[in-house]
C-alpha cells in the first residue's frame, strides 16, 4: 500500500465527509496541476492513454532534472529555485495535453479558493520551533565542555582515578 492510501485511510478516521471532501480539495489546489499525474485525478478528469502517458513522461523528466540538480550540489536555496522553474515547466506541459472539459472538472475538483502560501508559512514556523529546542540544548553542552577545560588548568585540583604516581591504587 502506499503511503498517500495509508494517510487518507487515517485522515479518513478522523474527518468527517464534508471535512474529507474540503481537505482533498485543498490538498489539489497545494499540488496545482501535478496533481493530475495521480491515478485517482486523472481518472476522474478522463484521461485518455496518450494523455496519462505524456503526464507521466513530465512528471518523469522533472524527477529527472531535479535530481541532477541535486547530484551537482545544488544548495537548499538553489535546489527550492531549480524546483520551482521546473514545476512551472511542467505546468505549462501540462496545459498543453489537457482539454477545456478536462480543466473544467479540475477546477471544480479544487473546489472554493484558499490560499496554500499560509500552509507554507505555518510550516516554516513550526519548523523554527521544533528547532529551538536543539538551540537550548547547546548552551548546556558549552558549559559541560568550559568544565572539561577549566579541570585541565594547571594549578586544577582534578585527579585521575586509577594508580598513583608510587604504583598503589588510591
Amino acid at each position: 500500500m502506499q503511503f498517500r492510501q495509508q494517510v487518507d485511510q487515517e485522515i479518513a478516521k478522523i474527518l468527517d465527509t464534508k471535512q474529507k471532501e474540503r481537505f482533498n480539495q485543498i490538498s489539489l489546489r497545494a499540488e496545482g496541476p501535478l496533481a493530475v499525474a495521480r491515478p485517482e485525478v486523472a481518472a476522474k478528469l478522463r484521461l485518455n492513454d496518450a494523455q496519462q502517458e505524456y503526464v507521466q513522461g513530465i512528471m518523469m523528466q522533472m524527477r529527472q532534472d531535479t535530481f541532477i540538480a541535486m547530484r551537482q550540489g545544488a544548495g537548499a536555496g538553489q535546489l527550492r529555485t531549480v524546483t520551482a522553474e521546473l514545476r512551472k515547466n511542467a505546468v505549462q506541459e501540462l496545459k498543453k495535453v489537457i482539454d477545456r472539459k478536462q480543466q473544467a472538472a479540475f477546477d471544480k475538483m479544487l473546489g472554493e479558493p484558499f490560499d496554500v502560501t499560509k500552509v507554507d508559512q505555518e510550516t516554516a514556523a513550526a519548523e523554527s520551533k521544533a528547532e529551538t529546542p536543539q538551540a537550548k540544548e547547546a548552551p548546556a553542552a558549552n558549559d559541560q565542555e568550559k568544565e572539561k577545560e577549566k579541570a585541565k588548568e594547571p594549578g586544577s585540583p582534578a585527579r585521575k582515578k586509577g594508580r598513583t604516581r608510587s604504583g598503589s591504587k588510591s
